[in-house]
């Protein structure tokens, strides 16, 4: 499922890779095919979900970046690729939002660092 760790989804698909690789035209490759993409739109999904996860704690450069990951390593899962692009713009505006404002914050609170001794 796509709420825990992808380790063996990611051996399963180098293991799958490397039989294709080796094997091409065998009917065991071409079963390794269809169970490549499998393994691949698991692993778009784990990338998605962690990305959903950052964006509801509000640690929006995480998701942002979680979205990335799914736009360049996985464009060919297409409702993937979509969501992913919608999201990243929301999470990119909001992370320069919350970092504008806390830059902000700091600046204009310096004074009261003066005074924190008295």
């Amino acid at each position: 499922s796509v709420d825990r760790p992808p380790t063996l989804v990611a051996e399963a698909l180098s293991y799958f890779t490397r039989l294709r690789g080796s094997f091409p035209g065998h009917e065991y490759a071409l079963k390794a095919e269809a169970q490549i993409g499998k393994c691949r739109r698991l692993l778009a999904e784990y990338e998605v979900y962690s990305g959903d996860f950052f964006f509801r704690t509000q640690n929006y450069h995480a998701a942002w970046l979680r979205y990335m990951i799914v736009l360049r390593d996985y464009p060919d899962i297409e409702d993937m690729r979509k969501y992913s692009e919608k999201r990243r713009h929301m999470a990119y505006f909001l992370y320069l939002k919350n970092s504008g404002e806390s830059r902000r914050r700091d600046q204009e609170n310096t004074w009261h660092k003066w005074l924190d001794w008295l």
